[in-house]
C-alpha cells in the first residue's frame, strides 16, 4: 500500500513559496517551497519528508558548496523552516 499525505497545511504556511504536489509521497524527500524574495539570486529551497510525521529541510547553494538543515517533526518545524529560508535569502543567516 503506497501512502500519500495532503499538503494543503504547508500550502497555506508557506503561502506564495509553495511549489509543491497537492500530496507527499511516503519518505520521499520532495521539494515544498523556494525562498527568493530578497535576493532573487539566492534561491533557498524548502524539502519536506512525511512518514507521516514531517522532516524539513532548508538548502542552498553558497557559491560552489551546497548547505543544507534539517529539522525535527512538527508544526513549529514548519515555521522554523520558513523563517530560517527567510533570514538565509535575506542575508541575515549564513551557514558555515
Amino acid at each position: 500500500m503506497k501512502f500519500l499525505y495532503k499538503t494543503d497545511d504547508m500550502k497555506l504556511k508557506f503561502g506564495e513559496h509553495w511549489v509543491g504536489p497537492d500530496v507527499l509521497p511516503h519518505n520521499e524527500k520532495t521539494l515544498v517551497a523556494i525562498v527568493n524574495n530578497f535576493d532573487p539570486n539566492l534561491e533557498v529551497k524548502i524539502y519536506c519528508s512525511a512518514l507521516p510525521a514531517q522532516f524539513f529541510f532548508v538548502e542552498y547553494h553558497n557559491g560552489e558548496s551546497k548547505r543544507s538543515l534539517e529539522t525535527g517533526s512538527g508544526n513549529e518545524c514548519m515555521d522554523w523552516a520558513l523563517q530560517t529560508a527567510k533570514l538565509i535569502n535575506s542575508g541575515m543567516v549564513i551557514i558555515n
